[in-house]
């Protein structure tokens, strides 16, 4: 019984020496507003002491932890400006209400002018986006531009998706220049030659079924600006610290017979502008196309996987060239040629150190790998295609390719030592006639 009115008298003495906080909250309209309540001391106005919140009614109860003699109560609101006071000289046993009115908040917007822009058309079975629209200065090349594009994805080996569906074709003007290794116009061609980009979905190869069957495929076609595509060239030439060099030169001649564009480029800066890729873990853009038909590598050629970007690891001195023409030899024949050459050395030097500490003993071990691959590739497409008749169409299709790599690899774990040396050839020739 004691101890009970101990208690009780404790409690009495713990409420009359609190200090209260109480109000209600509203608008300008008398409505409750939903607010926080936020407490801070003088000294520390950027701390919060307390929080609270109000009820559905508006009213807010806060009983402070410790007596003070000033405080400043601030209320905030999404949608009402913030409100706040000072308060000084509290009693150490006082009940204050305090009620706020806030005002709604007003956000002044900046003139916003709409117009037709028309960024993008719709016609049947075709989306044509104005180049220009899209452009903001730093695109330097086609595929820049076309990751701006909605709906047009790249992925990291240089495959272009529309919609998730990887595209069949990359036309030039109507034309099919590049034919599967349309990556190398995506990566070199200037994209400032532009003036529309169409994607083309129901695309068919074989104009003959046309209107008989809907394709899945989607092309995408490159509409060049008139009268700046006759001839233009580009090059560009880096140098960097410690002998690192960049180069790039490239050529496009568009006329009525002929359509040609060529890329020459040299670079030990990591970048790799070619549709082949012998360095990530990644299947390369030309394999891709080929996959079905070509023969798998069986001996293992060094691991040169790195999360980081290629820029941050890719040591390469990496050699590129490709030419490909299109010639109109008549109304009904057109003649298509693709060459590519390839030549890089690329390195990778890993050192690992282990350290482990047990029953106050330390063992450590070392290990490191220097991997030098020399890859060389020569590639040769030739594409004739006749409509001699209205009904009738044919065309032959020849592909060669060589392909020499050399890895070469040397480890030391600890005392032990290993070199590797591989040498693989790959020959590859296709022939279709259609």
């Amino acid at each position: 019984m004691k101890k009970l009115v101990l208690l009780l008298f404790f409690l009495v003495i713990q409420y009359s020496n609190s200090q209260i906080i109480k109000g209600t909250i509203l608008d300008s309209n008398g409505n409750p507003v939903t607010a926080n309540i936020l407490i801070k001391k003088p000294q520390t106005p950027q701390l919060i002491y307390q929080f609270t919140t109000t009820d559905s009614r508006g009213d807010y109860f806060v009983k402070l932890k410790e007596p003070l003699d000033s405080i400043i109560i601030a209320v905030t609101s999404y949608a009402h400006e913030t409100d706040e006071k000072h308060l000084k000289i509290l009693k150490n046993s006082e009940t204050i209400t305090l009620d706020f009115k806030l005002q709604t908040r007003i956000t002044a917007l900046k003139e916003i002018v709409i117009t037709d822009t028309k960024k993008i058309i719709r016609k049947k079975d075709t989306l044509v986006y104005d180049s220009e629209k899209f452009k903001d200065g730093s695109e330097k090349v086609v595929e820049d531009l076309l990751k701006k594009l909605p709906g047009i994805k790249i992925s990291e080996n240089g495959e272009i998706k529309f919609n998730g569906k990887s595209i069949k074709k990359m036309l030039l003007d109507g034309d099919d220049l590049f034919d599967n290794q349309y990556i190398v116009g995506s990566k070199n061609m200037d994209a400032a030659l532009l003036d529309k980009v169409e994607v083309i979905e129901k695309y068919s190869e074989n104009s003959l079924l046309k209107g008989i069957y809907d394709s899945e495929d989607v092309a995408i076609n490159l509409k060049l600006k008139k009268g700046k595509s006759e001839f233009s060239g580009n090059s560009k030439l880096g140098l960097g610290y410690k002998n690192k060099y960049d180069f790039n030169t490239t050529g496009i001649i568009i006329n009525a017979k002929i359509k040609g564009f060529g890329v020459a480029t040299y670079n030990n800066v990591g970048l790799n502008n070619s549709p082949y890729d012998f360095y990530s873990n990644n299947v390369s853009f030309e394999d891709l196309k080929e996959n079905n038909s070509t023969a798998r590598s069986l001996i293992n050629q060094g691991n040169f996987y790195s999360p980081l970007e290629d820029k941050f690891h890719r040591i390469n001195k990496t050699f590129y060239s490709s030419f490909n023409s299109l010639y109109k030899l008549s109304k009904k024949t057109i003649l298509k040629v693709n060459v590519g050459i390839y030549d890089d050395q690329l390195s990778r030097n890993n050192k690992e150190e282990t350290t482990i500490t047990a029953n106050n003993e330390t063992f450590t071990f070392n290990q490191s790998e220097n991997n030098i691959k020399s890859p060389k590739l020569y590639d040769g497409n030739i594409h004739i295609e006749n409509k001699e008749r209205e009904k009738l169409h044919w065309e032959y299709s020849g592909k060669l390719k060589y392909q020499e790599i050399k890895f070469v690899s040397n480890s030391i774990n600890e005392s032990l030592k290993q070199d590797n040396q591989i040498t693989s050839i790959n020959q590859y020739a296709k022939h279709h006639f259609n």
